[in-house]
């Protein structure tokens, strides 16, 4: 079911190392098999420069079923977006969690929309 929301599930920063987690509204079914993310990175000036990723991911019986999505930061005064979608199995726990595993001296930030389920 397509979902239209302007509100993300949550934002997030790469302050530091960190794993953030963010409840389901409760507008979706508990018999929800799957739910279709939206996940947005502004990646700006950093120092130093590093390649590195997030990992966006759901629990399911112990199970991280994870989809990671790649950046990169250069010691420069530009910014760029990165985005994808993605379809992960809804938890019982009704989570979905992004593992920061870097931190990044910037303003680097990212957000996760809920925009479907089925």
């Amino acid at each position: 079911m397509p979902l239209n929301t302007e509100d993300p599930l949550g934002s997030f920063s790469f302050n530091q190392p960190q794993l953030f987690n963010f409840s389901l509204p409760d507008d979706v079914p508990k018999d929800t098999r799957e739910i279709l993310l939206f996940v947005f990175l502004d990646i700006g000036w950093s120092k130093p420069s590093r390649c590195s990723f997030i990992k966006v991911f759901t629990k399911v019986d112990g199970t991280h079923h994870s989809h990671y999505i790649a950046m990169h930061t250069y010691e420069q005064n530009s910014f760029s977006t990165n985005s994808d979608n993605v379809w992960l199995p809804m938890g019982s726990d009704r989570k979905v969690y992004v593992d920061v595993p870097h931190k990044f001296e910037c303003g680097t930030e990212g957000s996760v929309y809920l925009i479907g389920h089925r």
